[in-house]
């Protein structure tokens, strides 16, 4: 379930439309960036994102897969609202969601007619960027700032964990250049596979209700639940 839910990561984040070898032109970088002191720099992004408690906004991802060379693009909605609360909803090229209530964590396939139920904690405990953007996460406890430029949309701040982790090799966040506001991130794994996604026509601090991370089961949809062991694993029904 953790494999999946990285879908991000965030989400990650998950399906394709064919495009080239290249990431995001967002992630490109094209000019230095003045001097600065890189704790001030996470200072400043760790202070905008405080000032932030939900967000709306519609989103594009770009996934590069290293072992089967290509790249798919998927499009949809997400909102955020903190702590731990997620719900990505994916539009094309494949209708799934992610929902989390920051204990439950549901991902719907409806073209399978098929629901994972997963444990929030255990599906994001170590998925440190995931962590940071859902408001249970610290920058600087987590990481140290490798180098920063400047690209077509804003600063891109390249990460390094502090502490080695398993299964991410770089994270790279997207802020915008003055308010240093959150505009997207991107992870490679150690496998050299690539997830970037871009946040477009974001809202903040709209007042999320919390009942809406809240995922409905529909009747007749087979239930896979990964909170109980895997020899007492079976479908169920809602």
């Amino acid at each position: 379930m953790k494999a999946a839910a990285q879908v991000f990561l965030f989400v990650t984040f998950l399906s394709g439309l064919a495009a080239d070898a290249h990431a995001l032109g967002e992630f490109e970088c094209r000019s230095p960036v003045n001097a600065v002191d890189k704790e001030k720099l996470l200072d400043d992004v760790e202070s905008s994102y405080r000032s932030i408690s939900d967000l709306t906004s519609a989103f594009q991802q770009n996934s590069f897969f290293l072992g089967l060379n290509q790249r798919v693009l998927s499009r949809g909605t997400v909102h955020f609202k903190k702590p731990g609360m997620m719900d990505w909803t994916y539009e094309d090229p494949e209708k799934q969601r992610f929902i989390a209530d920051g204990k439950t964590l549901w991902f719907y396939q409806p073209d399978l007619n098929q629901v994972t139920v997963g444990n929030f904690t255990q599906s994001f405990s170590s998925d440190l960027p995931v962590s940071f953007l859902l408001g249970i996460g610290h920058l600087k406890a987590d990481f140290n700032v490798v180098e920063s430029c400047g690209s077509e949309a804003g600063i891109i701040i390249k990460l390094q964990p502090k502490t080695p982790d398993q299964s991410l090799d770089e994270f790279y966040l997207l802020v915008e250049k003055n308010k240093h506001s959150p505009l997207g991130a991107k992870i490679v794994d150690v496998g050299g596979n690539e997830t970037a996604i871009i946040f477009e026509k974001t809202v903040l601090n709209s007042s999320l209700k919390e009942d809406r991370f809240q995922f409905q089961i529909p009747k007749g949809v087979d239930v896979i639940d990964r909170r109980v062991k895997e020899s007492d694993l079976a479908p169920v029904q809602p």
